[in-house]
């Protein structure tokens, strides 16, 4: 085991990270790392923004990362191709998450209304 990162595999970590500077997996690379800054920055401010903003953001964010895993279909290094589809995964998981928060807000606030 690698003492620093338990349950990392560095030989693993260091050969994605080497192939995804790569130009064939470059453009991937870019796509997630902007997907992941996007869930964030929305994860991180959403109540900044409208309700309705956010959830149209997390639509875009949607489309893309099926996009970009439409792409990882077309990658013939099993390694590189399972270390897109779990990023994918994860952002995936991430804005479901923040989409079911969302929507609760907004059936709260709808709930929650003073009637005159």
């Amino acid at each position: 085991m690698y003492e620093d990162h338990p349950g990392s595999m560095p030989a693993y970590d260091d050969y994605v990270a080497d192939r995804m500077m790569k130009p064939e997996y470059r453009r991937l690379k870019i796509g997630l790392d902007r997907m992941e800054r996007t869930v964030l920055k929305i994860a991180a401010g959403h109540g900044f923004t409208s309700r309705g903003q956010a959830l149209a953001e997390l639509d875009e964010v949607l489309k893309k990362l099926q996009e970009i895993e439409m792409q990882a279909e077309n990658i013939e290094d099993s390694l590189v191709w399972e270390h897109v589809v779990d990023r994918v995964d994860e952002l995936v998981g991430i804005r479901r998450h923040l989409v079911a928060e969302i929507r609760w807000e907004v059936q709260a606030d709808q709930n929650c209304k003073a009637t005159p």
